[in-house]
């Protein structure tokens, strides 16, 4: 469950996500966890996004494209290549 960034009032999301993977190679035979810095990250991203964005026809697209973007850019150790909802409820 996430606190989200709304001006006027209290809005939180609960949201499961799975992300699917390409290999990764080791590096010395050994390939950290990268699932402390995938949820500093998603935790943040979500975060900024105010309810009514969610909630919005294409809020939950947009949201998706933007995480998936932003996994492969700040933790591409964890190879994302791929991104899905498994659990998605905005409460006001």
């Amino acid at each position: 469950m996430v606190t989200l960034a709304d001006r006027e009032g209290h809005a939180v999301v609960r949201i499961g996500i799975d992300i699917g993977r390409t290999e990764v190679s080791p590096k010395n035979g050994f390939v950290p966890s990268p699932v402390p810095a995938l949820r500093d990250m998603l935790l943040g991203a979500i975060a900024r996004y105010e309810s009514h964005e969610l909630l919005a026809p294409e809020g939950k697209a947009n949201l998706k494209r933007a995480l998936l973007q932003a996994l492969r850019e700040q933790v591409p150790q964890a190879g994302a290549a791929e991104l899905d909802f498994t659990e998605f409820l905005v409460q006001r």
